[in-house]
């Protein structure tokens, strides 16, 4: 914090426009130094506590034209975890967009 206000993060890749984590729930690797989990933990985002899964409201989401999406930057998008089909799934919703 800084002057009372929180500071804006700063962005590691100043060309990415968007971030899209369509799978909620912890990370199966559980690495030593885990940049993702650290921030989530931080931030107390429980979107990344508990078992794997898709979250709804990210399936559909909707990116305009020229943007410069991440894709799953705080977990592993396949994870052994993860059914296959479900990824599958959402991976083609998105390609149809």
């Amino acid at each position: 914090m800084f002057g009372g206000k929180l500071q804006k993060m700063s962005k590691m890749f100043p060309f990415i426009t968007k971030t899209w984590n369509p799978l909620a729930g912890e990370c199966s690797h559980r690495c030593d130094g885990c940049w993702a989990r650290a921030l989530a933990e931080r931030h107390g985002w429980s979107k990344y506590q508990g078992q794997p899964r898709i979250d709804p409201k990210q399936i559909n989401r909707r990116f305009k034209s020229g943007e410069f999406v991440f894709v799953q930057d705080m977990t592993d998008l396949f994870a052994d975890i993860e059914p296959f089909d479900e990824v599958w799934r959402f991976s083609k919703t998105e390609a149809q967009n």
